[in-house]
This record gives structure tokens, sequence and C-alpha cells, in this order.
């Protein structure tokens, strides 16, 4: 009757030492899974900063861009605006001279 008894406490020890065998092979694959992610996840923080990094950089030479437009555009508003004295002088010269010459016309 004692060794029923014993054989069957070994045999429930080998089934208890079995499961902690397949537990604790769980508990690796679970602690390199971790790992895995933790690695992931430390990959995609440092893709995500090199990503803000270019979008701040984007930014930067869309501003830049901007402010040349800007001033390319006052430097046109201001060509135009010479352009349009301009012609306005030559016509009012033109006139000027075309009146004289009639005048000339007229007392000849």
């Amino acid at each position: 009757e004692l060794e029923k008894v014993r054989s069957m406490l070994e045999k429930q020890l080998q089934d208890v030492g079995a499961e902690k065998d397949r537990l604790q092979e769980r508990l690796d694959g679970a602690d390199a899974d971790l790992k895995a992610y933790k690695s992931e996840v430390e990959q995609m923080k440092e893709l995500n900063s090199n990503v803000e990094a270019q979008l701040a950089a984007g930014r930067t030479r869309m501003e830049q861009a901007q402010a040349e437009v800007r001033d390319l555009t006052v430097s046109r508003d201001a060509a135009l605006a010479s352009l349009k004295a301009s012609e306005a002088a030559a016509a009012a010269e033109g006139d000027a001279q075309l009146a004289a010459l009639r005048a000339q016309i007229s007392n000849a």
C-alpha cells in the first residue's frame, strides 16, 4: 500500500515537473516575444522621429519658398508699376510732341 502511494506521488511529481517545464518554455517564449515587441517599438519610435525630422525640414523649406514667392510677387508688382508709369510718361511725351507738331502745322 505504501509503495502504491509512493508510486502515485512520484508520478504526480513527474507530472508537476513536466508541467513546470512546459510553463517555463511558454514563459521563455513570451519573454522572447516581449523583447521582440520592445525592439519593434523602439524601431517604430526611431522611424517616427526620422519622419518628424523630415516633416520639420519640409515645413522649413516650404516656409522659405513661400517667403521667396512673396518677395518675387512684391518685385513683380513694383516692376509692373514702374512699367505702367514709364508707359504713361511715354504716352504723355508722345501726346505733347504731337500737340507741338499740330501747333507748328497750324501756324505754318
